[in-house]
Order: structure tokens, then C-alpha cells, then sequence
């Protein structure tokens, strides 16, 4: 190594510890910075990630449901209904308000309810896609024939809504075998297809 080139060496070295130490960075072991001279939003713990808790709104056909009533023939018909609610426990709470009214004075044919007149309908709760629909009977309960078609009113309504599978049935918030069509019970929880001979057969 000439002599010229080990001074611009030494010269070099000396440039870059006289930079270093103008901007304040140590060149060995660690220095401690006062809390004082942090931003305040720095000294706190950077806030966890959370998912939203409301649930999502309905997407274009999910808002529409039907309604069953009982036509003259015995059987059950739907009764298409815009819905009017965006939560899914809301739209399912105001299917069984729908449900539990009747059938609107202006309906196109003669149906009626095979649901006494006291009964009042409950949403307990929603677990997964199963809905826990709480009866209120009255004194005055359907009559035995009619109770496979109250039912089925019910699962084939709640059911409509989507996001909805199964239907559980609680009696004053005690859980009960669901009837059947034929009169077997099961425990439950049921599907549409359980009462799908209730139902009037679609013409096309």
C-alpha cells in the first residue's frame, strides 16, 4: 500500500466517524431515550385487530321469504313476503311476527292458520343455521289433526329465510319432540323436508 492511498484510507475513516457522530448515532453499546421525548401514540400498545360484530346485510333474493298458511284443500301455501329487516335474528323474529298475524284480509284465495288464535312465536335463539323457536301456547291449543300442519307452518316458514336449515322447538323455553306428519315425534331439530307433503304441489 502507497502512502497516499493508506492517508486517504485513515482520511475516509475519519469522515465517517465525524457523520456518525453529528447525527447523534452511538457508535458502541446502547443509549436509553427518556419517555418524555416519544410520541405519546408510541408508548401504547398498538390495538388488536377485531372483526365486526354486526352481521352481514342481506344480498340481492335474500331478503325475500314466504309465509304458509293452510288452503282449502288442507295444504300448505306460501305466501311470498318482501322483508323488510337486515339482521338474520331480525328476519327471522319478524317472519314468526308475520306468521303469528295470519293471512292479510286481501289474500288471493282462502287460507287460513292451523295455529290457535293465542299462540305467540318466539325467536330464542340461532345456533350455526338451526333457529330455537320458542311456542307460547294458549289455553286453547290446534286441535290433534291440526297440529302436524301448525308445525309444519312453522319450519316451512322459518325456513324460508336464508341462512336458516332447521328448526328446534321450545315449549316456554322448554325443549319438546316435534310432531310430525303421521303423528311421529322426533327430537328434533327438523328440516323442510319433513313437511314437504304438507305442501301444495307446484304447477308449471
Amino acid at each position: 500500500m502507497t502512502r497516499v492511498f493508506a492517508r486517504r484510507v485513515v482520511l475516509a475513516c475519519m469522515c465517517v466517524t465525524v457523520v456518525l457522530s453529528g447525527c447523534g448515532a452511538p457508535t458502541s453499546g446502547t443509549s436509553r431515550i427518556e419517555d418524555d421525548s416519544i410520541p405519546y401514540e408510541l408508548l401504547s400498545p398498538s390495538p388488536s385487530p377485531t372483526r365486526p360484530t354486526q352481521e352481514p346485510s342481506p344480498q340481492p333474493g335474500e331478503s325475500d321469504a314466504q309465509v304458509f298458511f293452510v288452503g282449502a284443500d288442507d295444504l300448505l301455501v306460501p305466501v311470498s313476503v318482501a322483508m323488510t329487516s337486515n339482521g338474520l335474528a331480525d328476519r327471522v323474529s319478524e317472519i314468526l311476527s308475520r306468521l303469528e298475524n295470519g293471512p292479510a284480509d286481501d289474500a288471493p284465495e282462502a287460507i287460513g292458520t292451523a295455529l290457535g288464535p293465542d299462540v305467540a312465536l318466539q325467536l330464542a335463539e340461532i345456533v350455526g343455521t338451526t333457529a330455537y323457536v320458542d311456542l307460547i301456547l294458549a289455553t286453547r291449543q290446534p286441535a290433534a289433526d291440526q297440529i302436524p300442519l301448525a308445525i309444519g307452518q312453522l319450519v316451512l316458514t322459518v325456513t324460508s329465510v336464508s341462512g336458516i336449515t332447521h328448526v328446534a322447538l321450545l315449549v316456554e323455553g322448554e325443549p319438546v319432540d316435534v310432531p310430525l306428519p303421521g303423528g311421529q315425534r322426533t327430537p328434533g331439530p327438523v328440516t323442510a323436508a319433513h313437511y314437504q307433503e304438507l305442501t301444495r304441489p307446484t304447477t308449471t
